[in-house]
């Protein structure tokens, strides 16, 4: 019983539960002396914890009287997730808890609340049916996988290769470059170092919404792509600088070379310079400012003639102002969160629906539609945590929902209300 038991939340913690497992926990409901093991599960958690730190008890107290409350108000509307976020008695609601301790005990109530819904719907002789009526609750039924590895690469001559569905080997021969496709799948440039190139030949990678794909330029620099971005670049770097251009999100490791330093530009006027550095690059056109992290070395970023120089740990935001562009330098960033793409999560901190979905959407290859919602920043549910960006939309959403925000989905529409 236990292992059944943790089994299924641990499933529900980390947002994969499936239909079948849905359909297995409500029928494992039926039994009287699960809701009696579950008491045990919570109440052990709770005083262990109370009993380590003496500042516990008065929130062990808090979260009995919620499950009280739940349970009490509980009818045959069903049961409501999104109010399991109130328990902490935080002001905002939250979609994820991070202490361990918390988030087992929300989970054990979740379960809780669906063994005496169960009860009014099923056991108490009205034999209703459940309306299935969000993404979460459909799961397998309007499901949408993660994004991968997709990719275009638009060689100098406007001839466009599919790089998700290439295989491995050489894709062209541009110049004195050969264009490499390697087994995993990275695209690598290899030029012969003792021929001069006749011109400067420039190739374009783009991703598509829901691809990312990795790059080594001709220098040896690494690029990572999220989805939606781009990058433009020479076959061969010569001259003085090693310059690139991009959209969207890029992450570099560049290789050191003080002598040519390299450069990236974007489309409003901000220019970064480096010599060997890691960085990232946020600079989708649909998000608010344009931001320059540095995990390693120094940049040096450039923006409508004023220059800012970051160290490790330090962020730049261009704020577009529409008379001059203002740069902000932020310190202690939180690197785990700003590389959280490249390592397959998404990261959150206080983060409003808006810039959730606009991520959602991105890797989802979804349209987003908002009704109820006001543009206005600040306003709607905030969310903090990580969410593997391997799973389903459904477990995405379905984790999404436990704040106060509900889903629906037409095609490749997804509408958003409270």
């Amino acid at each position: 019983m236990d292992k059944t038991l943790e089994f299924y939340i641990d499933r529900y913690l980390s947002g994969t539960i499936s239909t079948t497992e849905w359909q297995e926990l409500q029928e494992l409901m039926k039994n009287p002396a699960t809701q009696h093991r579950l008491n045990q599960l919570m109440d052990s958690q709770l005083a262990a914890r109370a009993a380590a730190n003496p500042s516990y008890p008065e929130v062990v107290n808090r979260l009995k009287t919620a499950i009280a409350n739940e349970i009490n108000s509980t009818d045959d509307s069903g049961y409501d997730t999104g109010r399991l976020a109130s328990i902490t008695g935080s002001p905002q609601r939250r979609v994820f808890l991070h202490s361990p301790w918390l988030r087992y005990a929300a989970a054990i109530l979740v379960v809780m609340i669906l063994s005496v819904t169960y009860y009014f719907l099923f056991d108490n002789g009205k034999q209703a049916a459940i309306q299935q009526t969000t993404i979460a609750q459909q799961g397998e039924i309007t499901d949408i996988a993660p994004g991968g590895e997709k990719a275009l690469l638009t060689l100098s001559d406007g001839t466009t290769i599919v790089l998700d569905s290439a295989s491995s080997g050489m894709l062209a021969s541009q110049g004195n470059t050969r264009v490499i496709k390697l087994v995993n799948g990275s695209i690598v440039y290899h030029a012969e170092t003792t021929a001069k190139p006749a011109e400067i030949l420039t190739n374009t990678m783009s991703t598509p919404r829901g691809g990312k794909y990795h790059l080594v330029l001709p220098d040896g620099t690494g690029v990572w792509l999220n989805a939606a971005s781009s990058i433009t670049y020479p076959t061969v770097f010569t001259g003085d600088t090693r310059q690139v251009s991009m959209k969207g999100e890029v992450y570099f490791e560049v290789v050191k070379n003080p002598q040519i330093p390299f450069v990236v530009t974007l489309d409003h006027s901000t220019r970064i310079e480096v010599t060997g550095t890691s960085f990232n690059v946020n600079a989708y056109s649909d998000e608010p400012q344009c931001k320059t992290t540095l995990l390693e070395g120094i940049v040096k970023v450039h923006v409508a003639g004023s220059v800012k120089q970051l160290r490790p740990g330090q962020q730049a935001q261009t704020v577009l102002s529409g008379i001059q562009d203002a740069v902000m330098v932020t310190d202690n960033v939180n690197l785990e969160q700003v590389m959280a793409w490249k390592n397959g999560a998404f990261s959150f901190k206080n983060a409003g629906i808006h810039e959730v979905m606009r991520q959602v959407s991105r890797w989802y290859d979804l349209d987003i539609e908002y009704r109820g919602f006001t543009s206005k920043a600040g306003e709607g549910p905030r969310f903090s945590g990580d969410i593997g960006m391997d799973l389903n939309l459904s477990a995405i959403l379905r984790v999404l929902e436990k704040s106060q925000v509900r889903f629906r989905l037409e095609g490749k529409k997804l509408i958003v209300t409270p």
